[in-house]
């Protein structure tokens, strides 16, 4: 019975642990544009400008699925630390609710905005689940 449940035990870590390692955030633009494409979205944009990288960002990509009006999309920011993720973040989070009501109006979807380490990145519920 010990050696039973030492096995499950086991197995369970072991899936838990596979299950957490998968499901992080692209590190980068190339892994991120290689998941999104697997997943039928076209990148659309995926240049920085020297504005960008004064602000700290070292990537970021948008990406569609859909026609002229994307069914699905996501925009993703990269930045070089944490802090300089969440410092952006808290400064242009309060000019989100004025996106998701234009994006609704026009799609009839709701987008939302989320942080995670480095990477910020707004998006159809669908479109996060697939970056993820």
């Amino acid at each position: 019975m010990k050696k039973t449940f030492k096995i499950v035990t086991l197995l369970l870590i072991v899936t838990l642990m596979a299950i957490c390692f998968t499901a992080c955030v692209p590190s980068n633009v190339e892994k991120a544009k290689a998941k999104l494409e697997k997943a039928d979205y076209k990148v659309v944009a995926e240049s920085l400008d020297s504005e960008d990288k004064a602000e700290g960002l070292t990537g970021a990509l948008v990406a569609k699925k859909g026609g002229v009006v994307p069914t699905d999309m996501i925009a993703v920011s990269w930045f070089a630390s944490k802090k300089e993720a969440k410092t952006f973040y808290d400064k242009n989070s309060s000019d989100f609710a004025e996106m998701q009501a234009t994006y609704k109006s026009l799609t009839g979807k709701t987008i939302e905005l989320k942080i995670s380490g480095k990477c910020i990145y707004v998006g159809t519920t669908d479109a996060i689940k697939d970056f993820n």
